[in-house]
């Protein structure tokens, strides 16, 4: 299917408003709709283009990666299940909607 860059941009809002929800677990670029139409080539990327950075870098994503990876929480970067990956994860989603 292809995509607008709005369309994308709103699909990873709703990827992220799914995750705050305790709906969806988080699959990185496999489930990221800017990811998908721009091929994981975040110097094209809404994203990469507004921080200059790639795998998005310098957004908080950086911290849920973070976060999850140094496993302080039992979330295992599935879901937002702990204060810390809930918190994270409503900044990730206010950022992106600042993208619109």
């Amino acid at each position: 299917m292809i995509m607008t860059k709005e369309e994308a941009i709103l699909g990873s809002i709703a990827k992220w408003r799914r995750i705050v929800a305790g709906e969806t677990k988080d699959r990185g670029t496999i489930d990221c709709p800017l990811c998908e139409m721009y091929d994981a080539n975040c110097s094209e990327c809404p994203i990469g283009i507004r921080t200059g950075k790639e795998d998005c870098r310098g957004t908080p994503y950086e911290q849920w990666r973070e976060h999850q990876e140094v496993k302080t929480c039992e979330c295992s970067r599935l879901m937002a299940s702990c204060p810390v990956c809930k918190s994270v994860a409503e900044a990730m989603l206010r950022w992106l909607e600042g993208l619109c």
